[in-house]
């Protein structure tokens, strides 16, 4: 997203004085995650960094 309008979006949001000003997809996507599954988020999160770390050092690892 362009710098300028990730800035619009927060300046916007602060002076419509929104609690949660989300900026990009990724954002939007983490907030319906935590909300749906307060609880599980935590767990999926640990997991998919592990998961994330495992293939990186394995793709790293010379053949």
């Amino acid at each position: 997203m362009d710098p300028a309008k990730a800035a619009r979006i927060i300046v916007d949001g602060i002076e419509a004085k929104r609690l949660r000003i989300l900026v990009g997809t990724d954002a939007k996507i983490t907030d319906l995650l935590v909300r749906l599954m307060p609880r599980r988020y935590t767990k999926l999160v640990v997991a998919l960094n592990r998961h994330l770390l495992a293939t990186k050092s394995d793709s790293a690892t010379p053949s």
